[in-house]
């Protein structure tokens, strides 16, 4: 679940708006594995998986990342929008070789798409879906940029 519904074994909540921006709790290292053992199970040998390069610094996205990287594979890191707006890749890239992927028309209108079901969420972000998609199109202009290890 995310962030802000795990608790600890003690009942306490884990995580609030202000912690929610740093590093996995230790309580949270039982997520990472089930991510991990998930992931392994699922993936075929030559499947490439994508993963947060954690702009912004959000707990899921951090574990999402530690998950991944723990499966000792090829990775292509993208960078977390709409974070990415705001902050600078920055370290999070470091040893990583960049490259520009060109989206087609259906590719951008499918990840819209898919920003678009989080209707609750817009608002924190954009001022309407229009803006949401004026603002992505330009962003994926001239293409998504990935950082791969391996």
């Amino acid at each position: 679940v995310d962030c802000i519904y795990r608790r600890a074994p003690d009942g306490t909540w884990l995580y609030n708006p202000d912690n929610m921006w740093s590093a996995p709790l230790v309580d949270d290292e039982p997520v990472i594995e089930t991510l991990r053992a998930t992931l392994d199970l699922l993936l075929h040998p030559d499947d490439r998986l994508y993963c947060p390069l954690t702009v912004g610094g959000h707990v899921d996205h951090r574990l999402a990342r530690l998950a991944a990287e723990r499966l000792g594979r090829p990775l292509l890191h993208f960078a977390d929008y709409p974070y990415v707006q705001n902050q600078e890749v920055g370290n999070l890239s470091d040893g990583l070789a960049l490259e520009v992927h060109p989206l087609s028309p259906e590719c951008l209108r499918l990840w819209q798409d898919g920003v678009a079901v989080y209707a609750s969420q817009l608002s924190a972000f954009w001022p309407d879906e229009a803006g949401m998609r004026k603002v992505i199109a330009a962003y994926a202009s001239p293409g998504l940029r990935l950082w791969m290890s391996g």
